[in-house]
């Protein structure tokens, strides 16, 4: 009885821990066009695909049905292999309603594409999956909400050409039962042979008996080893409308908190546009203002229909991660850590059109070398009064980078040459306000920081929201805030329609499109 009673306990707890993994699809299908493309049938339920690109497949096709509306989770990963350490395949999704095909790639008629590359990702995320006992490194984690109804198509392919492996997944959704329970053995040698594991001899096993074993003598350290490793452990309060929220990652070396204000009438129905308010103090010291308290002043969050949130840093800001402080990696929390975080938590729009990055001073430099950085991670960024142009280190700059060479990996003086092509079709980007930079450390050419970087842009053909006129107080305040905020959301098409309803824009000869006093480049 107390046996059968602990089989039972333990078989429970197996079921349960798998209903977590991805359940992997295996299929015969070439999987190299959409006549040979993979059928999803569940989108939502999370499911995997291993492959390998070869000189014969260089691409693997899913193809799924889904209504408007409906959030398609994508992941993309490599096994973690010496030869695979820079193997960086991109996803294209297609289908109706997408932004127009900007690659060199065949897509069926009346579609568009969006394309998630990886090729700047220097430090993927690490991931051990326990039942099958493989590793791999993930590249890239998006949710794409579907603007039609219809067929749409995955395809992992690598733009570079060059030969490796590969595993897609779609879903969130977990369903791992007893029918999948069965196929499990299989389905464990083929994915361990994926990830070429080399098996030892371990004399003879059965596999329920074996799994139940194996369960036995590492659930002693499970609860402790999960607790270390998970970084989404939280405690939430709220205070004054706002929540809080206290994390501790491996990006930082200390707790910090996360602050999220929503609009008042906050639906899990719907898919919101996120504010990331960047600080320009460590933790939330406030000699230069509350940024977030501010927007929440001016009712921002409701006038805007926009989740607002600020987070903060053990050390000064500056944005970018430390060349060997592995505990002081800013750029990285905020992209690995602080936007899953908020999109795992909070209804939102999941894309990069749906992340927003707002700042003045450092953070101004923060939202520009972000952006320009990660150019596909996030869609919009407005910087006031912020220095633009640093050669050697300020203001508490070297405990965040290091050494020189690693600022330099984050100058968007630099990144603008480097990164100008995902900038010259579409206005992503508002530059406004001189203070402080126009008269503190000056620019290369003894000028105005804001002016400088207004010409380099020009120069690199980055199309860009300009004015230079809008003068306040160097802190968080709603003279400078209100306007360049008006400009940033009019960047997005939801807040262009609000901006047209304001006002009659006007055409000037000589500088472009006029929007509410400010230059469109």
């Amino acid at each position: 009885m107390g046996k059968n009673y602990l089989i039972s306990i333990v078989l429970t707890m197996i079921l349960c821990r798998m209903a977590q993994a991805h359940r992997p699809v295996f299929s015969e299908k070439a999987a190299t066009d959409p006549n040979t493309a993979v059928l999803i049938t569940q989108p939502n339920i999370s499911q995997v695909i291993y492959r390998e690109i070869t000189e014969d497949t260089k691409q693997v096709w899913l193809a799924f049905d889904a209504n408007k509306g409906f959030k398609l989770f994508l992941q993309i990963g490599v096994p973690v292999l010496e030869r695979l350490r820079e193997f960086r395949p991109s996803i294209l999704v297609m289908g109706p309603g997408l932004p127009e095909n900007i690659l060199e790639a065949d897509l069926p008629k009346d579609m568009g594409a969006k394309y998630f590359p990886t090729d700047s990702i220097k430090k993927p995320r690490f991931f051990h999956e326990h039942f099958t006992g493989t590793d791999s490194w993930i590249l890239r984690s998006e949710t794409l909400v579907l603007p039609r109804s219809g067929r749409y198509y995955v395809v992992a392919y690598v733009p570079s050409g060059e030969k490796g492996k590969l595993w897609l997944s779609v879903g969130k959704k977990e369903a791992f039962g007893l029918a999948e329970w069965a196929k499990f053995g299989e389905w464990k040698k083929r994915i361990r042979k994926f990830h070429e594991i080399n098996e030892k001899k371990r004399g003879f096993r059965i596999p329920i008996l074996s799994q139940i074993g194996d369960l036995l003598r590492s659930s002693r350290s499970v609860e402790s080893r999960a607790k270390k490793l998970d970084p989404n452990e939280t405690t939430v309060k709220v205070q004054d409308g706002v929540k809080i929220h206290t994390v501790k990652t491996e990006y930082q070396n200390s707790k910090q908190e996360i602050r999220v204000l929503l609009p008042d009438n906050y639906s899990r129905e719907r898919y919101y546009r996120v504010l990331y308010v960047l600080p320009v103090e460590k933790g939330f010291h406030q000699r230069y203002g509350y940024g977030l308290g501010v927007l929440k002043q001016i009712n921002a969050h409701n006038k805007y229909d926009i989740i607002i949130v600020q987070m903060g840093f053990e050390k000064e800001p500056w944005f970018g991660d430390h060349a060997t402080d592995t505990k002081t990696r800013q750029a990285s929390y905020l992209k690995e850590f602080v936007v899953p975080f908020i999109e795992k938590h909070y209804s939102t729009m999941g894309t990069s059109d749906g992340r927003l990055l707002f700042g003045f001073s450092k953070s101004g430099w923060g939202a520009f070398s972000l952006i320009l950085t990660y150019p596909d991670f996030f869609g919009y960024a407005a910087s006031w009064d912020a220095p633009m142009f640093f050669e050697g280190f300020h203001y508490g700059m070297e405990q965040v980078y290091g050494t020189l060479d690693q600022l330099n990996v984050y100058r968007s003086d630099i990144l603008a040459s480097k990164q100008k092509k995902h900038f010259q079709k579409k206005t992503r980007l508002v530059l406004t306000g001189e203070k402080d930079w126009g008269r503190s450390i000056a620019a290369p050419n003894s000028g105005s920081h804001t002016v400088e970087m207004h010409i380099l842009m020009e120069r690199e053909g980055i199309k860009h929201v300009y004015d230079n006129s809008i003068k306040a107080p160097h802190r968080w305040s709603e003279q400078w805030m209100t306007s360049t905020l008006e400009a940033l959301l009019g960047l997005t098409k939801a807040g262009r329609t609000q901006m047209q309803l304001k006002s009659s824009p006007c055409v000037s000869p000589s500088t472009g499109l006029l929007l509410m006093g400010m230059v469109i480049s």
